[in-house]
């Protein structure tokens, strides 16, 4: 599958220009990527060979003016996903169909918002940052985890620990949650 993605996504790059593709290309990166890949089985020569279409992604994209452009075309297409349920205030319930859903995104494209937050943060473009961690179509403890991550890259380390602490009461063996956890200071679950 990420071969013939990345395919399709060269010859878009190629026809479309870079903001064309872009448009194009993270619609299809929010609604193709998959956590846990497109083999079925998971194992043998074929899953060996899968790659995340988020990488697929970052190597089309090899100058920051492209990353730039990628990052406001995939906020854009997250507008497009933001159900009109989520505009109203609602309590937080953890398994309801819509909160399924946006959990279900976020985790999937876990590596593209890492990709991310790497490229931008302490970057003039660092405000996108802003926009992706608050962004309604998007929820979860993977969200939680962008978010402390932001803060503790701002310095506002008591931010950072309440929202890996959201983190971990949701998923407390996630072992990137507890090291990060680790990492900044954070009290960790009870076993």
């Amino acid at each position: 599958m990420s071969d013939e993605v990345a395919q399709l996504w060269a010859r878009l790059l190629e026809r479309d220009g870079l903001t064309g593709f872009c448009t194009t290309a993270t619609a299809q990166l929010i609604r193709w990527e998959s956590r846990f890949g497109w083999t079925v089985s998971g194992y043998g020569k074929v899953a060996a060979k899968e790659t995340p279409l988020a990488t697929v992604l970052a190597n089309l994209l090899p100058v920051p003016d492209a990353w730039t452009v990628a990052a406001d075309s995939y906020l854009q297409a997250l507008d497009r996903c933001v159900p009109v349920r989520a505009a109203v205030a609602r309590p937080r319930t953890s398994w309801r169909n819509l909160d399924y859903e946006l959990r279900e995104r976020t985790e999937s494209l876990a590596l593209w918002h890492k990709l991310l937050f790497d490229r931008f943060a302490g970057s003039e473009e660092e405000d996108r940052l802003d926009r992706l961690t608050t962004h309604p179509a998007l929820d979860g403890p993977e969200l939680f985890y962008l978010q402390a991550r932001l803060a503790h890259h701002r310095g506002d380390n008591n931010h950072a620990r309440e929202k890996i602490n959201e983190c971990l009461s949701e998923l407390p063996g996630h072992k990137g949650f507890r090291d990060f956890a680790t990492e900044i200071g954070a009290p960790l679950p009870t076993r």
